[in-house]
């Protein structure tokens, strides 16, 4: 049963309660095994995907409170979180399930998806648990740049 945009607000903020935690005992285990602050870029991902998140959830919170949603639409880069996040934590993105994340028509997210393809920052992959489907991935080029840009401008 497809779920109203109430119901979906309720599923991120129950989400980011447990992000909360999840980060609170990453917090807590990294220091009292005494894990360095200063961690190499390749093992920085995950709170890459932290940054991502609150991003993404920030432009749902956004459209949520504006009744125009069209005024702050950007397919591409809704994807490239959607998906940064979701391939991040091992996640099988669907094509159907780029789509929805971009928050856009399911014709419109295609458009972008195409486009995203045609520069290299994803591919598409057949799913070997069914043929009928198609998988989105970042290319490796998309995380990095995903993970460079986060950092930075969480710094």
């Amino acid at each position: 049963m497809p779920m109203n945009k109430a119901e979906d607000m309720n599923l991120f903020e129950h989400l980011e309660k447990i992000d909360v935690l999840i980060a609170e005992i990453k917090n807590y285990a990294s220091r009292s095994i005494g894990i360095d602050e200063q961690v190499p870029s390749s093992a920085r991902t995950g709170s890459a995907v932290d940054i991502a998140l609150r991003i993404y959830r920030q432009r749902r919170a956004r459209a949520k409170h504006f009744s125009v949603e069209r005024l702050f639409g950007e397919p591409a880069w809704d994807m490239l979180l959607d998906l940064f996040i979701r391939q991040e934590r091992g996640e099988v993105v669907s094509i159907k399930s780029a789509c929805i994340g971009s928050m856009v028509p399911h014709t419109t997210a295609l458009r972008w998806l195409n486009l995203l393809a045609m520069e290299g920052l994803v591919a598409l992959e057949d799913d070997p648990a069914d043929h009928r489907r198609r998988n989105v991935i970042l290319s490796p080029r998309a995380i990095e740049a995903m993970a460079n840009f986060l950092h930075e401008i969480e710094d």
